[in-house]
């Protein structure tokens, strides 16, 4: 077995951890995960928090490529950022749409339920 990095792994390859990485977005285009970050107001925990959720949501994030990102530990992402950003992501709108739909549909259900509605 050759252990080596890789920002786009294969299908053969044993995944052993996830790990954050910041640098120049040209330089990370081909990495098979990637967020835009650019100066903007938005703190270095609360923007790895909602990268981590989109990204884990995703619809094409292969099990063990899920379990890799939650497990890696948070610090290191804050840790590798600098100052307060603006996140950006291919796919970012359409992943906020459906989880901001997801919360509105769960409300009206607990609504129906605490008011008695059938």
């Amino acid at each position: 077995m050759h252990a080596c990095s890789a920002g786009i792994p294969k299908q053969e390859d044993m995944l052993l951890a996830a790990v954050p990485v910041c640098g120049p977005y040209s330089t990370l285009q081909s990495y098979k995960y990637k967020v835009k970050l650019t100066p903007g107001t938005v703190k270095k925990g609360k923007a790895v928090r909602s990268i981590l959720e989109l990204m884990v949501k995703g619809g094409d994030v292969a099990p063990r490529e899920r379990e890799l990102m939650r497990a890696s530990p948070e610090m290191d992402a804050i840790n590798a950022m600098v100052g307060a950003v603006k996140v950006s992501m291919p796919g970012m709108q359409k992943l906020k749409a459906a989880a901001k739909s997801g919360r509105k549909a769960r409300a009206q259900a607990a609504n129906k339920v605490s008011s008695g509605g059938v």
